[in-house]
């Protein structure tokens, strides 16, 4: 028959055998949590770094669209410019800040919206580039002809 110390070891076996399991489980959740900050961390870095990038690359594209003397605008599928270069906007004769976000209807008279958005319908149906040949009146109260 065992006895009572018989039992009170093997609890205390057991008891040791639990206590070092936990220190290794907690070992191991360490590692998984410093592992994932390590990882965190780095993509972090990894993203400012390609903001930073972009950042740069916006800024390139902007210094070269500027420079172009053609209008050179860009809109997204609700037909909302997104983009636009200075000679776009000097001939609206407002700001870009003015302009980005913004549609035709909020910027031309209707009669030029209606003819630039079935432009723009006809460009984004064919998926291709488009030149159009309109005659427009600019900010100036020049008219001004849009290949």
């Amino acid at each position: 028959m065992p006895n009572d110390n018989d039992g009170l070891i093997k609890l205390q076996e057991e008891n040791k055998l639990l206590r070092e399991q936990l220190e290794n489980s907690s070992f191991l959740l360490d590692r998984a949590i410093n592992k994932d900050i390590n990882i965190t961390t780095e993509l972090k870095k990894q993203t400012n770094n390609l903001q930073i990038e972009l950042i740069h690359k916006n800024q390139l594209l902007n210094s070269v669209s500027d420079s172009i003397e053609d209008f050179i605008f860009y809109k997204d599928t609700d037909y909302t410019y997104i983009g636009c270069n200075q000679a776009f906007c000097e001939f609206v004769g407002i700001a870009k800040s003015d302009i980005l976000g913004k549609t035709d209807y909020e910027l031309f008279d209707k009669e030029y919206a209606d003819i630039f958005r079935n432009a723009d319908i006809c460009v984004m149906n064919s998926n291709e580039t488009k030149s159009n040949n309109e005659t427009v009146l600019h900010s100036n109260g020049n008219e001004l002809y849009l290949l």
